[in-house]
């Protein structure tokens, strides 16, 4: 009995052992399947989003080009755009095959890296009338590419459309999935032209500008930064760190807690005792001040820091705070390379935040001559470009050096730009895109 049971028991246990392993296996394998489909799907994703991107940036590119008339910049602008057609053919490459072919955006994209190509080997100017009416073609081609991209962001972010249930949708032959119908819509637009149609860039403060300044210790730091962003402190509580490159570190990285249950964060520099930057988190109440009453203040604010006279170069308010862009000035022109953010509460008019950006410990001073006018500088602009106001500004130029430059705001196709002009040389030295035409 004994070995009839045993016979018995030990098919029965091969069974349950073999049909565990088997489960196990099969759900080792579904487990498998899910990595990849969810390694694919963040593919498809990250391309996509970088096919918007390059596309964007392509726009922006190909407007500034139809303006500039300076030669280097006009090459400068070429190089940008064939790396970005070049970058996002490479992007639609990597999408779903059953979303392919998007011949129309492919051709597009292809059309704009030869042409790049072309110009920078035969040498042509942007000022050419066939030069620039290939351009407005080309960018009005970009601008339609561009918002159907944005169409599309905009259709899946919602409904959370996933990659591979739209290539099995397209599998199985459905057609009406809303990501299809988009690329169709993309393609197909993107198909319909024909040649008869038409600073940014500041660097933060490097903690090694004031390096000849003598070194300040721990709780220097944590005062200097007390008495500057109008607290009381510091208290026991407070905490210094070290940050930067080195044994010793470059920076201060002060935090604490303020009599008024505010947290301070802020950044001082080892040479020097310098803030470079700070904030106070907590709530700021109703707003009971107008915009232009925190600007005044943080104009009055940076001057009594020891800033000098600034100008306002930007602001925006986002609920009850004001943020403010400002630069100083030297014989009352912005050195626009520099720059003080400053963070207002329109509760109290308290300054709550502030950052200093740009080579602040360069001297500006002194300046080499300008030589060229207004008029001067204006009848070099590529007469595309509608000029709506030109400001005198000190720049720096591509070697590190001040400049006394122009920056000229103005139009083109719905579209506004600030160039700035080397008032000595009459060369580009940067062109900006101050807005983002919508759908």
């Amino acid at each position: 009995m004994l070995h009839r049971t045993t016979w018995i028991a030990i098919p029965v246990l091969a069974a349950v052992v073999f049909g565990a392993a088997t489960g196990w296996w099969g759900y080792d394998q579904y487990r498998q399947r899910q990595a990849l489909a969810l390694q694919a799907e963040n593919q498809y994703e990250a391309s996509f989003h970088e096919l918007v991107a390059h596309v964007n940036a392509l726009e922006t590119e190909i407007g500034k080009a139809i303006i500039t008339s300076d030669p280097t910049a006009w090459d400068n602008r070429l190089r940008d755009m064939w790396r970005l057609s070049y970058a996002a053919q490479g992007d639609v490459a990597r999408l779903p095959y059953g979303l392919l072919p998007m011949h129309n955006v492919q051709q597009f994209l292809s059309d704009v890296a030869q042409e790049a190509n072309d110009w920078l080997d035969q040498g042509v100017r942007p000022t050419e009338r066939a030069v620039n009416k290939s351009l407005q073609t080309l960018y009005a081609r970009a601008h339609t590419v561009s918002a159907r991209l944005a169409a599309l962001t905009d259709v899946m972010a919602p409904d959370r459309l996933r990659w591979l249930a739209v290539q099995q949708a397209l599998a199985d032959g459905k057609s009406d999935n809303q990501m299809v119908d988009g690329f169709r819509r993309l393609d197909g637009e993107a198909g319909t032209f024909v040649e008869s149609r038409v600073r940014a860039n500041v660097q933060p403060v490097a903690a090694d500008s004031f390096a000849r300044e003598p070194e300040v210790d721990p709780m220097t730091a944590a005062r200097r930064l007390a008495s500057f962003a109008g607290v009381a402190g510091p208290a026991a509580d407070w905490q210094v760190q070290a940050l930067g490159q080195g044994r010793q570190g470059r920076t201060w990285l002060v935090v604490g807690q303020t009599s008024g249950q505010k947290r301070i964060v802020g950044y001082v520099t080892r040479h020097g005792g310098h803030v470079i930057a700070f904030t106070l988190s907590g709530g700021q109440g109703a707003a009971k001040f107008d915009f232009a009453d925190a600007e005044d203040r943080a104009v009055a604010w940076l001057r009594s820091r020891g800033f000098g006279p600034v100008a306002v170069m930007d602001g925006m308010q986002y609920g009850n705070v004001g943020y403010y862009v400002c630069s100083p000035t030297v014989h009352g022109d912005p050195v626009v390379d520099r720059q003080l953010s400053v963070k207002v509460s329109l509760a109290d008019l308290r300054v709550i935040g502030f950052a200093q950006a740009g080579d602040v410990g360069k001297p500006v001073l002194p300046l080499p001559p300008r030589t060229l006018t207004d008029e001067q500088i204006r009848r070099r602009l590529n007469p595309v470009f509608r000029v709506e106001m030109m400001r005198d500004v000190i720049v720096k130029d591509a070697k590190g050096r001040y400049q006394p430059a122009v920056a000229v705001y103005g139009t083109y196709d719905g579209e506004t730009y600030r160039m700035y002009i080397d008032a000595r040389t009459g060369r580009e030295l940067e062109t900006d895109r101050l807005t983002d035409r919508t759908v």
